[in-house]
């Protein structure tokens, strides 16, 4: 049994090494900086991509390639001949991109140019140069300010809005507060709580706004298209109607087929995984816990900065699907462990029951876990997954480490 499972973990082994490589072989033309505070001088200059984490990064100098920084600051004065990829609490971009920028952060002010589009969620956004394209921001607050240029479309979603500088596209969004005081070329439309335009607004086509609330426009404003308000449309409630006894009951009968084929083919392939991570859960419910937790956490999140960059969106991809694996076994595991001790305590008080069959044991498991989540209380089926969830997910992962580190001292990985 040994053998066999040693040959498929060298399989799996192989497939991941193979990965590896064509990972690395891609990281050949990127450069790497890390520290607290990293600094790009005026006289480097990188031909490839630049990775580069740290508290506060710099960069002076001139990037023949994209730009990838995760950092609490980061801030571009010289150029980059690729894009910009950033997440940080701040980032400024002064010099010059001659590709997009992308941005998860808190704060973003571009006030150098881009040749091609911005693109950021986050705090807020401000924009005093030239964007060579379009504007997609989701933003608490987003400034175009009156020497800014967008020379595509601008699509906003957030709070508050303020456009003194000129977009040549079109305007499209929504928001709570949008005032409008330079010169918009291409069509508005937008959902808007309070919408300001200011003696200094241009508006060269339509301007479509909804909202309950009259637009204000000031003496000296602009509109050379048709200006058209409408009231938010308001569908009338839907009745609440009881889903009724069969529908749920079909429902937790698909969902309970659905887990014990799903866990009887566990069983079948990786009876040592299962044994391993149901005894894992019982004799360590809490570090189950505390690795469910860990693994639910920095699994997902760094599968997500994998894939943010081109050379890691392999590795993310298969983190991902990793993740989503183990967080589908997660309730098998639990019932496993459900199901063994209940058969033990009905047969010797708390002796374990290591004679009960593992598919027999997710059976039992698996009706415990269903008659607990047909409870009629509130939030009662949404508790059960998310502690089936936790536990389980740490329990699997305790019992893939066993099972590996049994493998190693047989010598067989």
């Amino acid at each position: 049994m040994l053998r066999g499972g040693a040959r498929g973990l060298r399989r799996r082994s192989c497939l991941f090494l193979l990965v590896v490589a064509f990972a690395a072989l891609l990281a050949t033309a990127a450069d790497f900086r890390g520290g607290n505070r990293v600094v790009i001088g005026s006289d480097e200059t990188f031909d490839g991509d630049l990775y580069v984490v740290g508290s506060s990064v710099q960069v002076k100098g001139t990037v023949n390639g994209d730009l990838i920084a995760a950092a609490g600051t980061v801030s571009i004065d010289g150029q980059v001949r690729g894009d910009v990829i950033a997440t940080a609490g701040t980032v400024s971009v002064d010099g010059g991109v001659d590709g997009s920028i992308m941005v998860i952060g808190g704060t973003v002010e571009i006030a150098g140019s881009t040749t091609r589009t911005v693109r950021v969620l986050g705090g807020s956004l401000s924009v005093d140069g030239h964007v060579g394209r379009d504007v997609a921001v989701a933003a608490g607050s987003f400034h175009l300010g009156k020497d800014g240029r967008v020379s595509g479309d601008v699509a906003m979603r957030g709070g508050a809005a303020t456009l003194d500088g000129t977009v040549e596209g079109r305007v499209t969004g929504a928001g709570d507060n949008i005032t409008i005081g330079g010169n918009i070329k291409g069509d508005t439309r937008i959902d808007v709580t309070r919408l300001i335009l200011e003696e200094t607004a241009t508006m060269d086509s339509n301007l479509v706004y909804t909202s309950d609330n009259e637009a204000l426009i000031k003496a000296g404003a602009i509109v050379r298209g048709n200006l058209t308000h409408s009231l938010p449309s308001k569908a009338p409630a839907a009745p609440v109607r009881s889903r009724g006894f069969w529908p749920g009951f079909l429902q937790l009968a698909l969902v309970f087929l659905m887990q014990v084929v799903v866990g009887g083919a566990l069983v079948a392939l990786f009876p040592r995984l299962a044994t391993r991570s149901s005894e894992a859960l019982a004799a360590s419910p809490w570090k189950s816990l505390g690795w469910g937790l860990i693994f639910l956490i920095t699994s997902f999140v760094l599968a997500l900065l994998l894939m943010v960059t081109i050379i890691g969106l392999p590795l993310g991809m298969m983190g991902l699907s990793y993740y989503l694996t183990v967080v589908f076994l997660s309730q098998i595991i639990v019932a496993i462990w459900a199901g063994r001790l209940l058969v033990s305590m009905l047969r010797n008080g708390q002796q374990p029951a290591q004679g009960l069959p593992l598919f027999a044991a997710l059976v039992v498991g698996l009706v415990i876990i269903t008659a607990i989540s047909a409870l009629p209380f509130p939030y009662m089926r949404s508790g059960v997954i998310g502690v089936t969830l936790i536990f389980g997910t740490g329990a699997l992962w305790l019992g893939q480490r066993s099972v590996y580190r049994q493998l190693r001292s047989a010598g067989m990985v």
